[in-house]
């Protein structure tokens, strides 16, 4: 008979460092197969490249490996809007002219329901 023992009853994935446990002889208690560390993920923050049109900024997002899509936070004033894309270019239109707009822009890689995020990368552009 073969045991699977692992220390801590929860799943282990790379959304939390953890062992993946020893498998063990249920007769003899001998270690079959040792486990193995699994490190916590943890995501690169993005890069951005912007260019600005009249009442549009064109955004190009620096692939994220291990990527599912990306968080664009926009913000004029005390006004946030929140965009999610899976692309690493996008548009956003139907803005303000002359008016300063704060991007932030950070990674998420999602399994199931749990979630990963980088830490965001912050810009501020002006509109034409």
């Amino acid at each position: 008979y073969v045991f699977v023992f692992f220390p801590s009853c929860t799943f282990i994935s790379y959304f939390e460092t953890g062992y993946t446990g020893d498998t063990i002889c249920t007769r003899c208690e001998e270690i079959l197969e040792k486990g193995k560390k699994i490190k916590k993920l943890i995501l690169a923050k993005p890069s951005i490249k912007t260019t600005v049109g009249k009442k549009k900024i064109k955004l190009v997002i620096n692939k994220v490996t291990d990527a599912t899509k990306y968080e664009i936070k926009v913000q004029l004033g005390k006004k946030t809007k929140t965009y999610y894309t899976t692309k690493t270019t996008y548009t956003l239109k139907k803005l303000k002219s002359k008016k300063k707009y704060t991007i932030k822009i950070r990674a998420i890689k999602i399994q199931g329901n749990q979630k990963v995020y980088s830490s965001s990368v912050r810009k501020k552009v002006k509109v034409k």
